[in-house]
């Protein structure tokens, strides 16, 4: 409820902002935001499935994830056709490659998690490595990727400074990009074997444990390209701030306005 609203908003502004053409379909927009607001606050009761809450408490979070797609298709018609007949916007600018490539992970993210909620996968799912990788698919994957491009794309403008590097900032999206899709799919894959291991009531519980093991490792591998890329981010900025080169603002940019009235 609170990073989902502030990355949606953050790509509805920066998209269209960086490209310098009006989103989609206003109407879309509207849909997308009303239906977040209605949909969204009950969501997270689907965690509980088989937990201590009366059922119907449970089975309306199922309705709701389920409800979800609607929003979340809204959304993404609205910023994934506007990035995919701008493809040229995407080449050259690495902030909108952040920000597109968050964008698209939020439409994962978030068909990945109504899907979740049924209880047949859930049943699955449910107290495995699985959620976590869920998990990270939309606070990493969706929003931090979103909040790395609007970094980039602010910084320079509200500082006067060139970033010193400009291969560091494609350096830090490959990082992030690659590390984080062998922490998801390790995480993903290792749930679902954890998941079934513990379903399994002629296997003992710590096969579920071993069966993850050289899923971890992989994760380990994936989370240590993230952090590379987190500390490049770190001393990139640092760079900036003390001795960046002065930014000259690119006055071709944006020939038509951001967003329809």
């Amino acid at each position: 409820m609170w990073l989902t609203p502030l990355g949606v908003g953050a790509a509805y502004y920066f998209i269209p902002k960086i490209i310098g053409k009006p989103i989609y379909s206003y109407s879309l927009s509207l849909l997308g935001f009303w239906g977040l607001a209605l949909f969204y606050s009950q969501v997270g009761m689907h965690h509980l499935i088989g937990g201590p809450v009366p059922t119907w408490v449970v089975t309306l979070s199922i309705v709701h994830s389920v409800m979800m797609f609607i929003p979340v298709i809204a959304v993404a018609i609205n910023q994934h056709v506007l990035v995919a007949r701008n493809l040229w916007a995407v080449k050259e600018s690495l902030p909108l490659r952040f920000i597109a490539f968050g964008a698209l992970m939020y439409t994962l993210a978030s068909f990945q998690g109504s899907i979740e909620a049924l209880r047949s996968v859930n049943s699955v799912t449910h107290f495995t490595h699985y959620t976590v990788g869920h998990a990270h698919l939309g606070a990493y994957g969706f929003v931090s990727l979103i909040m790395f491009g609007a970094i980039y794309y602010m910084l320079p403008r509200t500082t006067g400074r060139a970033w010193p590097w400009p291969r560091a900032i494609a350096w830090h999206f490959w990082l992030v990009v690659v590390g984080f899709t062998i922490y998801f799919v390790s995480l993903t894959a290792g749930g679902l074997l954890q998941g079934f291991a513990m379903l399994d009531a002629t296997r003992p519980f710590a096969d579920s444990v071993r069966v993850t093991l050289v899923y971890l490792e992989w994760r380990s591998v994936g989370g240590a390209l993230m952090t590379a890329g987190h500390l490049l981010l770190g001393i990139h900025v640092l760079a900036l701030l003390a001795r960046g080169p002065a930014w000259v603002p690119q006055t071709g940019y944006h020939p038509e306005p951001a967003v329809e009235s």
